[in-house]
């Protein structure tokens, strides 16, 4: 006969109980001290606060972790999108894009001062067109200067001044590529100011003016703006270039903000290089394009190209009126 004591038996439950027990005691405790604290800390925020906060999540759920998700999930699977056909990638980036603004523009709609929370002024046309020509000014100049710098470096060296071949595992240049036909092309020009707009208005607009100014203080928000401008472009190579390139790229439009006060700057610059870079590649692959399959367009697509494209410069050209009529 076993005489052994029975808590020997089960060392494990004789443990594991009591500890639940003291755990399930400093739980409730914590929750007895904590929930009337927090409660009189939420009865305390007035609802104009409260608003804020809501307004603010909207923007950062639909702006900041729409771009965030996307990178993950191109990091995860790089084959994400391969399978996206022109017409595709043309509707996520437009319902992207679009969705954040609609959501920006409501929250303003709500602000006191409007989209000056975000550093738009559509009353000042003189300082709008002087922060437009800026911009796109100062964004060339810097072009110049670094096509200066690469040129005396390669001459240094005695290389050839030739580009480097298209690194066709950028999602971003396979997906430039795909705009083959010039209706494709001629709508992803009219998609692509309202990416730009809508990038610019939550990570330099909301991220930096609002709650630079909200703050008094600018150095924290610029720092998370630039880190996740460069956290939402890694899907374009996990690689000190990309990091290094979009760290200059967003501190460059953070910057154009700040000194000109006026979110037009960094659009304007963001949209020149973009539409550069867009530019670029087209022009390199035009010899290749008799490799490219020809698009087959019917007399539907050919309607609903010619109705997007219509709509996209309407709104643009409604927007421009707001700001500079």
């Amino acid at each position: 006969m076993n005489n052994e004591p029975i808590y020997a038996k089960n060392r494990g439950a004789c443990i594991f109980v009591p500890a639940v027990a003291i755990s399930l005691c400093l739980l409730l405790w914590t929750a007895s001290v904590v929930i009337p604290v927090v409660n009189t800390a939420v009865k305390s925020i007035d609802i104009t606060t409260w608003k804020t906060i809501l307004e603010f999540c909207a923007i950062l759920l639909i702006g900041v972790l729409n771009y965030l998700l996307g990178t993950f999930f191109w990091i995860k699977n790089l084959d994400f999108k391969t399978g996206f056909s022109a017409s595709d990638h043309l509707l996520n980036r437009w319902l992207s894009a679009m969705s954040t603004i609609v959501v920006v523009l409501l929250v303003a709609n709500n602000q006191p001062n409007g989209v000056a929370f975000v550093g738009l002024y559509p009353s000042g046309k003189n300082n709008n067109i002087s922060a437009l020509l800026s911009g796109i000014a100062i964004t060339y100049v810097a072009l110049l200067v670094y096509a200066l710098i690469y040129r005396l470096i390669s001459r240094t060296k005695g290389k050839k001044e030739t580009a480097p071949d298209l690194d066709m595992s950028n999602p971003l240049i396979a997906e430039d590529i795909k705009y083959h036909d010039w209706r494709e092309r001629l709508a992803y020009l009219t998609v692509l100011p309202l990416m730009i707009i809508s990038e610019d208005l939550v990570f330099r607009g909301c991220l930096v003016w609002f709650l630079g100014n909200k703050t008094g203080t600018f150095l924290p928000w610029v720092i998370i703006s630039i880190a996740l401008s460069i956290i939402m472009h890694l899907y374009q190579g996990r690689n000190l270039r990309t990091v290094i390139t979009h760290f200059i790229y967003a501190s460059v439009f953070v910057g154009l903000l700040i000194i000109f006060r006026n979110l037009l700057a960094a659009i304007s610059a963001h949209l020149f290089l973009d539409t550069l870079f867009t530019a670029q590649i087209w022009l390199r692959i035009k010899a290749q394009d008799n490799l490219i399959p020809a698009i087959q367009f019917n007399a539907w697509k050919i309607i609903a190209y010619s109705i997007f494209i219509i709509t996209n410069i309407a709104m643009l050209g409604v927007a421009l009126v707001w700001l500079f009529g």
